[in-house]
């Protein structure tokens, strides 16, 4: 991980402030420390809300082993901001299922802190990528690599999340408790009602979306159930998000919000990939769009050097202007 000379004197002064807050005895100093931290995380200002939660907690917190819980929480979380962009190499891979060569020959970068859109009719090979980038499937030839990790390998397992179009969430229990169940890096075991509504506040205005954290899942529309799982899977900490035809049966507004929430996370430095059918979400939030196509990658270009026309003349492989498949 790469550092510039002021993200690690903003490092150095958390972590002195934090040991200040935990060891010294004057009130005074431990309100001075407290500030300290505060203008760390102002210096830092895409995060503020996070910052405020967490100095919240180092507030309240009276008690030696809550206040190492809230620092430990707060380190964490500075270390993470200043983690740099990542990108992601597909290169020559291959995947055969049964007798068919779901995925053949694909080599595909996405530099940290994109969006990269995957297009192509049914059984282009879309969903099987996906797979092999996640790391569910292993690749018969070539490699993947992500942060210094192949996925498959668990040394990044944290980084990476998959959100498909069939949200995996708990109906019966609220927003808060859905995003408290997932693995946190940093989180106690134990941790008030308070807190976990604070945390899946935190989650959500990361994201931008304004969800009502005691609100069951059930409750939920399908767009607001998306947005759920991304901000689940941004706080285990993942800076490659893979999304699988994320707008199925979203309404324009539903489309609308996870727009502004890819957006969001683009601009914290998380590298996105999304599978879509949706040339209309496409050419909102995309940089770059990958046509695939018989499990092969057969056009690759940024999205402001194209149009919708020419994205589907590469789907179908002649000049017949039909919309695109999932």
């Amino acid at each position: 991980m790469t550092m510039t000379a002021a993200q690690l004197i903003l490092i150095v002064l958390t972590l002195g402030a934090t040991a200040a807050i935990l060891l010294s005895e004057s009130h005074h100093q431990r309100r001075a420390a407290r500030l300290v931290v505060g203008l760390a995380g102002l210096i830092y200002g895409r995060r503020r809300l996070e910052f405020q939660g967490e100095l919240a907690m180092l507030q309240e917190t009276t008690d030696d082993s809550g206040l190492s819980y809230a620092a430990g929480v707060f380190v964490a979380a500075t270390v993470e901001r200043v983690a740099t962009r990542r990108p992601l190499a597909v290169d020559n891979v291959s995947k055969t299922l049964g007798t068919t060569k779901a995925v053949d020959s694909i080599s595909l970068s996405v530099p940290g802190g994109t969006i990269t859109a995957l297009v192509g009719s049914n059984g282009a090979g879309k969903s099987t990528l996906i797979n092999l980038i996640t790391g569910i499937h292993r690749p018969d030839h070539g490699e993947i690599r992500f942060g210094g990790f192949t996925p498959d390998r668990g040394g990044n397992r944290n980084e990476i999340a998959l959100v498909r179009h069939d949200v995996d969430l708990l109906t019966t229990m609220t927003v808060a408790e859905n995003l408290s169940i997932s693995p946190q890096p940093g989180r106690h075991w134990l941790i008030s009602a308070r807190s976990e509504h604070l945390q899946a506040t935190r989650a959500l205005q990361r994201i931008g979306a304004t969800i009502d954290t005691r609100a069951r899942i059930s409750e939920l529309s399908r767009g607001d159930r998306c947005l759920v799982s991304i901000a689940r899977a941004v706080q285990t900490g993942c800076r490659l998000l893979v999304l699988d035809e994320p707008s199925t049966s979203l309404t324009d507004p539903g489309v609308a919000r996870l727009v502004v929430a890819m957006d969001h996370l683009r601009r914290e430095g998380v590298s996105i990939v999304f599978a879509s059918h949706c040339l209309d979400h496409v050419f909102q939030v995309a940089d770059r769009v990958a046509v695939l196509r018989d499990g092969r990658l057969v056009h690759e270009q940024a999205i402001a050097e194209t149009d919708p026309a020419e994205v589907i003349r590469h789907i179908v492989g002649s000049d017949e202007r039909i919309e695109p498949a999932g």
